[in-house]
């Protein structure tokens, strides 16, 4: 007599496998997201320079403020309104975006010190504009 629990396999539980493919697709899907949102950014950060240049600083503003919210992490994004900002005759408004920058960190430090720089010396507080000068020297 053939014994029939002998002869049965037992099945693999397909959840890991199952699991696996769904993480790999969030995955796919988080990473195409950042990839989009990231050309949005940029031309989001293309057009504020575009209006800059053409001296339409609320523009700009906007612009810049759209890829802030797209990318929060890149310190270009707020000088570059800061300094449309400082255009606008917004001095403290932009002095944030510059100390912002600064907080950020990277390779655009000295400039976001100049701007700040360039901020307080137009409220007539020279001694902090020299500071910042100072600092942006030292970089």
């Amino acid at each position: 007599m053939l014994n029939l629990v002998s002869c049965v396999r037992p099945v693999a539980d397909p959840t890991p496998n199952i699991r696996a493919t769904q993480q790999a697709q969030q995955q796919q899907e988080e990473k195409a997201a950042r990839d989009s949102d990231r050309k949005e950014a940029k031309a989001a950060f293309d057009r504020g320079y575009a209006y800059s240049k053409m001296g339409d600083y609320q523009k700009a503003v906007i612009e810049y403020t759209n890829g802030i919210g797209l990318s929060p992490g890149l310190a270009n994004f707020y000088i570059n309104r800061g300094n449309a900002y400082r255009n606008l005759g917004e001095y403290q408004t932009a002095i944030a975006d510059y100390t912002k920058a600064i907080q950020i960190g990277g390779s655009y430090d000295a400039l976001a010190y100049v701007g700040r720089g360039l901020a307080y010396s137009n409220l007539g507080e020279y001694e902090r504009a020299i500071e910042d000068y100072d600092k942006a020297i030292q970089l």
